[in-house]
């Protein structure tokens, strides 16, 4: 029996362990944080922009193939694990250029929240800084609105009067002393 894998490739090459430039084809913990797929998408986010302007299906697929040789170039290779025997099987190149385009996309899809959640934050700013504005509008024209009713009424007492305390009344007696 051989350690072949017709459903991930046509290889029959088995790895046990991952080397540091592989990039692992697959979902969690084991993928998200194995070096090879972190140094895979930083090296992603750099061609993500001519990956964006490219204006067809062919186009992104020589973007992706470039990054597929790159990588091959480096010593790293796109496996995929057999859910059966646990080992890695390097995938075909139809599979790792399929492998860096959703990569790619998922990069655009990050960047797109990423841009929607700056600009939330930023209208949210403005609101805050808006209303924090007309509340000051409206309080200084209330100010204003009592201060001009206050100084119609003869019988009501001047803003600049100095406060009743126990210690001042609210008279000026106390200014005329002299000691």
């Amino acid at each position: 029996m051989t350690d072949c894998s017709p459903t991930i490739t046509t290889s029959c090459i088995a790895i046990t362990v991952p080397k540091e430039f592989d990039i692992l084809i697959g979902r969690g913990r084991s993928a998200i944080h194995h070096n090879g797929n972190r140094r895979f998408r930083i090296f992603l986010q750099r061609y993500l922009p001519r990956y964006v302007s490219a204006k067809s299906t062919t186009d992104r697929d020589q973007v992706a193939n470039f990054i597929v040789s790159v990588i091959h170039e480096a010593g790293g290779r796109f496996l995929k694990q057999d859910p059966k025997t646990q080992k890695w099987h390097p995938v075909d190149a139809a599979m790792s250029r399929q492998k860096v385009r959703s990569s790619f996309d998922e990069l655009m899809v990050l960047q797109e929240r990423d841009r929607r959640t700056a600009t939330t934050a930023s209208v949210n700013a403005t609101r805050a800084t808006s209303a924090s504005s007309l509340s000051l509008r409206a309080s200084s024209s209330s100010l204003r609105a009592s201060s001009s009713s206050s100084s119609s009424s003869s019988s009501s007492s001047s803003s600049l009067e100095p406060p009743k305390t126990e210690y001042n009344n609210g008279s000026d007696d106390n200014r005329n002393v002299v000691d």
